[in-house]
């Protein structure tokens, strides 16, 4: 639903990207689809070196383009879901791309990098119901630390949205989880972004 096939050698730009769900910024469900679309462009960076969502700034009270990434007036300003989905994706970002599959899963958009002994696994859950997502990783030639960390992006509705009046409705939450293992379940909520920062040992 949210993916592409990119011919081999050639090296692609991805500009003025964006899903138009929100007024004047993007709502929850507009954010899940930016967050799977930049899924599968991260899976394709060997191909795709550059991309960039727009627009990006519009005044609430006068903008040009319904969607725009963030808002102002003449006093203040607020991101929107979709840049948090965004700042997730991109601030919790390996230098290698790993193999992640999650084809039993329908409604699902993940990617998988690392860093040095730090691996993060992306999951877009499009859905309205949480789902128990197994993740093992294979090869690996040390274990995993038992504490890891979550970070989510999720909303009541896909309505959902961020305002001038309230900038923090939606908000990406970190947590710890315990029991990370090279093989173990993680559950994650309905209409979410979640990021999962495992650690070797």
């Amino acid at each position: 639903m949210y993916g592409f096939k990119l011919i081999r050698g050639f090296k692609v730009f991805v500009g003025e990207w964006a899903a138009q769900e929100g007024r004047p910024t993007p709502d929850l469900d507009a954010a899940l689809g930016d967050a799977a679309w930049l899924a599968g462009l991260i899976r394709n960076s060997d191909q795709v070196l550059m991309e960039c969502y727009a627009p990006l700034f519009s005044h609430v009270k006068n903008n040009v383009w319904a969607t725009n990434l963030i808002a102002y007036d003449n006093l203040t300003s607020y991101v929107s879901p979709s840049y948090w989905a965004q700042h997730m994706l991109t601030s919790r970002l390996g230098n290698t791309v790993l193999p992640a599959t999650a084809r039993a899963l329908p409604g699902l958009a993940t990617v998988a990098t690392r860093s040095g002994k730090r691996l993060y696994v992306a999951i877009v859950n499009c859905g309205t119901e949480k789902v128990k997502v197994p993740v093992e990783l294979k090869g690996l030639a040390n274990g995993v630390k038992r504490q890891a960390t979550a970070t989510v992006l999720t909303g009541s509705s896909r309505a959902t949205t961020n305002t001038l009046t309230a900038p923090d409705t939606l908000v990406p939450r970190t947590s710890t989880v315990t029991g990370a293992a090279a093989s173990f379940t993680s559950t994650v909520p309905p209409l979410s972004v979640t990021v999962l920062e495992l650690v070797l040992t």
